[in-house]
Formats: structure tokens, sequence, C-alpha cells
């Protein structure tokens, strides 16, 4: 399956590249995580609206909820979309439009866009957050956020998305710095750094999360991830950067064949 390198912007080109790991759909979903990120490159006219408007080359970003008690345990992806599409939300069954969940697998199963990759949540590899349970230095920091995100999930299922353009062009152009903000409707970066800053992986007295569009949660960004307090740390001290994102790893076979574009 060949990768489909899109050139999008209109700023200096950013491709997507093919130079990075890739996973099969049942080796992502095997090692998904709740906190990992789900970069996509769709091809939806909202989408390409996105890219171009605000010069990225991810025009979609999600994230990862995995809990053993819930759903078969299978990995879901939450998420903030605008249209419905054809994928059943898993807690109602049917599509859905706006804070929506679905099942990771079959998402990747039905995906017809450009690209999608992962950026695994991990740590310095003495507290690796992808080993087994039995040998994982530190399981309480994966358990804590799959419990702040069930907690999340809970609340905000189900909340419209953000359809004022306004608010995702403020976030690409801070010209007016925002301190405080609402929560009635998300756009997609927008949940992912809420989730994040609820958490405690972002600084929550330094960012606002509709601050964030999905180009800072790519390979290229600059986001700096911190060790949230409320969770115990195994070791004698916590350095700054013992949290942070994998690279791209690309999912593959989710993109068409380049016959097929």
């Amino acid at each position: 399956m060949a990768y489909v390198e899109v050139e999008f912007g209109l700023f200096p080109s950013r491709k997507i590249s093919r130079d990075f790991a890739s996973f099969s759909i049942e080796d992502a979903c095997l090692v998904a995580s709740s906190g990992d990120i789900v970069l996509i490159s769709d091809t939806s006219l909202n989408a390409r609206l996105i890219v171009e408007t605000c010069a990225m080359q991810w025009s979609h970003v999600a994230i990862i909820y995995k809990n053993e008690n819930e759903y078969g345990g299978r990995p879901c992806l939450f998420e903030a979309v605008m249209h419905k599409g054809l994928d059943p939300d898993v807690r109602t069954s049917k599509p859905e439009s706006g804070v929506r969940l679905l099942d990771f697998e079959d998402y990747l199963r039905n995906f017809k866009g450009n690209a999608v990759a992962m950026r695994l949540l991990c740590t310095d590899r003495r507290y690796n957050l992808h080993l087994g349970h039995h040998k994982n230095l530190q399981p309480k920091l994966r358990v804590h956020i799959t419990n702040i995100m069930q907690v999340i999930i809970d609340k905000y299922h189900g909340k419209p998305y953000e359809n004022r353009w306004t608010e995702i062009l403020a976030a690409r152009f801070p010209y007016f710095p925002r301190t405080t903000e609402t929560y009635d409707a998300f756009f997609c970066s927008e949940l992912v750094a809420f989730c994040y800053i609820n958490v405690g992986l972002i600084d929550g007295k330094k960012h606002v999360a509709s601050a964030f569009l999905p180009d800072r949660f790519d390979g290229s960004g600059d986001l700096k991830l911190k060790y949230p307090r409320e969770v115990a740390f195994i070791g004698l001290f916590i350095s700054e950067d013992i949290v942070k994102l994998s690279g791209e790893c690309f999912i593959e076979p989710p993109v068409r064949d380049l016959e097929e574009v």
C-alpha cells in the first residue's frame, strides 16, 4: 500500500511524508492506549478549507480512549467532527456529529481519506508507558489518564461541533490571546487539548484549549508536555521531558492506492 503525499496550505509547503515508521491496523489497535494522539488527513470540503486556511498538513486530530471495563476493552477514537459520516458512535450505535466516540479499528478499516498516523504518549525508556502492566514502572499514569478521560466523555459526549470559523482563525492568528473560554462546543484540536489540560499533561494556567490547532500535535510541533503532579512518580526526580509524544507512525492500509487518487 503506497502512501499519498499531499501538499497543502497557503504558506511554504509541508508535505505528509512517508519517511516514518508504520503500523498495520492490527498493531495500531494493539498498542493504542488512552492519551495517544491520532492525526488525520481527510478529503472532505471542510478538511480542505481547514488546511488551506490554516496552512496545515493534517486536517484533523483525535485522541485514543481505552478502558478495559468499557466497550470490550477496545480502543476508541474520541473526537469532535462537523459531519456525521457513516461510522456509528459506540454509545448511541448510530452516526453522530459533534463530540463522539468511535471504535478505533472500525474507523481505520472504513477510512477513505489521505492518511492516518499515531503519536504514542510515552516516557523516558526507564518509565515506558507501553510495556505490560506487570513490567510498567508507571501504570498509575496511564490509569490516571483513562479515569480523567472517562469523566470528560461522560460529561461532554454529544456536545456540538464548534461551527464558528472565527474561533479556528483566532487559534491560528492569536492577536488577542485568550485567558478564559466556555465549553459548549468544540473543534477537534480544542477537544484534544482540553483532555490534555484536564489530565495535567498541558499546563492549564498557561494555555487555553481553544488556542490549539491540529498542527500543535503533529511531529513538527514544539508541544512540551509535563508530568501530571496528581500522579505519584517512582524515582528520585522528574525531568522536564519525562513525558512526550513519539514520532508520527503511519497506519496501513488506511490510505488509498495512488491509482485511486
